[in-house]
């Protein structure tokens, strides 16, 4: 608790916690002034008596301040503090003494109620016992740059000096500043051009101006056409408006360091960031909202303007596939790409113009291409339009525009026009007069675009006469005017060029034959073009020209008649012959196989077995009442006598034998022995079977069982099925029959040896007819199916 002992008055920004501070430091000092003025009445009366008493007087100053030093007393920036010391003279005698203070510098201190400033003394006649309260006004600084700081006491000394000695008594007191907060954007306000759609950032610059440490808010509002935030939207750290979107980043560092605030007097930067919308033009006012954490009712606010700014350009380049010349009606190809260095997506329209015979065609003429990127445009195809002279010059003028109209960029190409060379060898007219002399003319055309030439040459394959008649203005080096080459230029397109050919016809031949005139026309400018013409014309010899025949007899016409015939119609002729040839063959082979299907058939009718007539079948001849006995002569018919059935019956019945006793049946247990030994038999066959399966399966030696069944082809067999002998078997013996004294062995010993036997053939007879042996050949017969 610290030791009050005087009064305190403050000036302008005094709050009601300072008013109650003030009151209770003047009760303080009061109470404390009391105690010292009783204190030093005691004295005065005291030392009053003393010197009376001794005598003498005191001139010796003896002041001494109310309360003790160390009054801390809190501030307001800006305001003004009144305070007032108590001072008692404890002297016998009356003192002047002079007040002086000293402080901070930039502190303004005045003696209250003057305009003295504290650091010159103020003079109060102090009687003794008198108790004086020196006032003053001191007057607190504004807070710049950060002071004075808050939470620091500034110390001032009051000093008090006897006049009668010069003795001082210092009072030391310390004044503390309130903390007062505010901020200030130093840097921030900009008027930012952006790109469409392209994000940008702007640092703002935030300073602590208080005088002790603070965070700092920052925030972002849009603004309205008045400069104000839109109604409805409070300020954010971020807002997404009419498509743009704004953010404050790394508002962090406005905590401080270590997140404990601000120091004061100190900056930090934050980013702006604003992402434009993807337009071509369009703008938003900015808020930027800045206040102290510890005082949010003084913010501060920038405006920052952001404006879309659509820069339009761009570049093409065009792949040049025209260097070489264009024939006539030829044309070429070129790529266009397009390239857009603006900011955004744009589109350009490629415009051709060219020379009146240079076609040009483009694949398309506008195109969108997005913000700094390259794309192939278009193709341009130029075509030389119709026969245009060659050697002719055209060009062809590129442009890149913008959809105002704006021209970017241009580019020329420069075609010209090659030679084309062709020749049209439009007729050949061939005539042959009454003196045997034949006349070939032939005509060409120019269909080229150029001036071009020929090279004509004759050839005739017989020592005739023959030659060339050239037209004027060809060159040739024949001395007796009967040129076989000559040459010609300079011929125009689209003209036609005429020249003739001649040869003789041979005579006095001794055999018939043709002559052959070949004639070569061959292009000047293009020697690959050459046209051939072969005139063959037969001759006869001397003996068969037409002045030196007989006419033909009758039977010379009869004669060529039928041969005309003949080779006109041998080929249908030899057609029906064969035709004939081959139907009877095909009727004779049908007969032949009829033949053997009814033979086949007879022989199988003959080889089937008899139907098996059973007992009931010729008993049921009985029923009838008589019976027909067969004629025994050839040729007459006897009829035997007629007796009822039932005589005969009766008559059959008294000659047959009477039937035997029937004998008791045998006993069980002989039986089921002679079941016993059948069923070993039995077994014992079919093993034998099965082994000579399996050995059948295992001897690969031997054919195929269906080529072993194929029948002989030197002796063939007029049966359908033929025996062959078994097969044996390498390796495996015979099986081994078994005797009747085995078989009756097997037997058990309560059975009789007549019993015995009879099981034994029972057995055997059952075994002949439960398992039948394969067939025994001796020699090289064999069983054969002819199939």
């Amino acid at each position: 608790m610290e030791q009050c002992g005087g009064t305190i008055q403050e000036g302008r920004g005094v709050g009601p916690l300072m008013h109650a501070r003030v009151v209770v430091l003047t009760l303080l000092l009061l109470v404390s002034a009391m105690g010292n003025l009783q204190t030093e009445r005691q004295g005065e009366e005291t030392g009053s008596v003393s010197s009376e008493a001794s005598g003498r007087s005191n001139h010796t100053s003896n002041l001494s301040w109310g309360p003790s030093s160390g009054l801390n007393v809190f501030v307001v920036p800006g305001g003004f503090i009144v305070l007032s010391i108590n001072i008692t003279n404890s002297a016998n005698v009356s003192d002047p003494v002079d007040f002086t203070i000293l402080g901070q510098s930039g502190w303004n201190c005045y003696w209250n109620a003057t305009s003295i400033p504290c650091h010159q003394p103020n003079s109060i006649e102090m009687a003794p016992g008198y108790l004086a309260w020196p006032k003053f006004d001191i007057h607190v600084p504004v807070v710049v740059n950060g002071t004075p700081s808050a939470f620091v006491r500034h110390p001032f000394t009051l000093t008090a000096t006897s006049s009668l000695d010069g003795a001082k008594v210092d009072y030391s007191f310390t004044l503390e500043v309130d903390a007062w907060h505010a901020v200030r954007i130093d840097s921030g306000a900009a008027n930012l051009t952006l790109d469409p759609g392209l994000k940008q950032s702007t640092p703002i610059t935030a300073r602590n101006l208080g005088n002790a440490p603070a965070s700092i808010v920052a925030r972002v509002v849009p603004l309205g056409a008045d400069g104000e935030p839109l109604p409805g939207i409070d300020p954010a750290i971020s807002f997404l408006h009419d498509g743009w979107l704004v953010g404050i980043f790394n508002i962090h560092l406005l905590n401080g360091p270590g997140a404990q605030g601000m120091l004061p007097y100190t900056a930090v930067t934050v980013d702006l960031e604003v992402q434009p919308p993807s337009l071509s033009s369009a703008d938003i006012r900015i808020g930027v909202v800045v206040w102290s954490a510890m005082n949010p009712y003084e913010p501060v606010m920038v405006e920052v303007n952001a404006t879309i700014v659509w820069e339009r350009a761009g570049a093409f380049v065009v792949d040049d596939d025209c260097r070489d010349d264009l024939l006539p009606n030829g044309f070429c190809n070129s790529a266009i790409s397009v390239t857009n260095n603006g900011n955004f997506e744009d589109t350009f329209e490629i415009v051709v113009e060219s020379t009146e015979w240079l076609r040009a065609d483009l694949s398309r003429s506008l195109i969108v291409v997005p913000k700094g990127e390259t794309v192939e445009a278009a193709t341009l195809m130029l075509r030389v339009d119709g026969m245009v002279p060659a050697f002719s010059h055209g060009q062809a003028e590129i442009s890149l525009q913008l959809s105002d109209g704006t021209v970017l960029a241009t580019h020329e190409m420069d075609v010209r026009v090659g030679p084309l060379v062709d020749w049209d060898l439009k007729a050949v007219e061939s005539s042959t007069d009454s003196r045997d002399n034949v006349s070939v003319a032939f005509t060409l055309r120019n269909l080229g675009n150029g001036e071009d030439g020929l090279q004509i040459t004759l050839h005739v394959d017989m020592n005739v006469e023959h030659g060339l008649v050239p037209p004027d203005g060809a060159s040739h080096g024949a001395v007796d005017g009967i040129p076989r080459y000559f040459e010609i230029g300079n011929v125009p397109p689209g003209v036609n060029f005429t020249f003739r050919a001649w040869m003789h016809i041979p005579r006095d031949m001794e055999a018939n034959g043709t002559v052959t005139m070949t004639v070569e026309m061959q292009s000047t400018l293009k020697p690959e073009i050459v046209f051939i013409n072969e005139t063959a014309e037969p001759f006869l010899a001397e003996a068969y020209r037409p002045e030196n025949i007989l006419e033909p007899t009758a039977w010379d016409n009869f004669e060529r008649q039928m041969a005309s015939i003949w080779n006109q119609f041998n080929g249908l002729c030899l057609t029906m012959l064969v035709a004939i040839m081959g139907g009877l063959a095909l009727y004779q082979a049908t007969l032949y196989r009829k033949r053997r299907d009814e033979e086949w058939k007879a022989k199988l009718k003959s080889q089937e077995p008899p139907e098996r007539e059973e007992p009931e079948d010729w008993l049921s001849k009985f029923k009838e009442g008589a019976v027909a006995v067969p004629g025994v002569v050839a040729g007459a018919v006897l009829e035997a006598p007629r007796v009822a059935a039932k005589v005969f019956t009766d008559l059959f019945a008294s000659k047959t034998t009477k039937r035997r006793k029937e004998r008791p049946p045998p006993n069980p247990d002989l039986l089921d022995a002679a079941n016993t030994v059948l069923t070993h038999h039995e077994k014992d066959k079919e093993l034998e079977r099965l082994n000579d399966l399996a050995a059948g399966l295992d001897d690969d030696s031997d054919k195929h069982p269906a080529n072993v069944l194929l029948p002989d082809a030197k002796e063939p067999d007029t049966g359908r099925t033929v025996r062959k002998p078994k097969r044996k078997v390498k390796g495996r013996k015979a099986p081994t029959k078994v005797t009747d004294d085995e078989a009756e062995d097997d037997l058990p010993d309560f059975i009789s040896s007549k019993s015995k036997r009879a099981a034994t053939k029972k057995a055997e007879s059952k075994d002949s007819q439960a398992v039948t042996p394969p067939a025994e050949l001796d020699g090289d017969e064999e069983f054969d199916l002819d199939l």
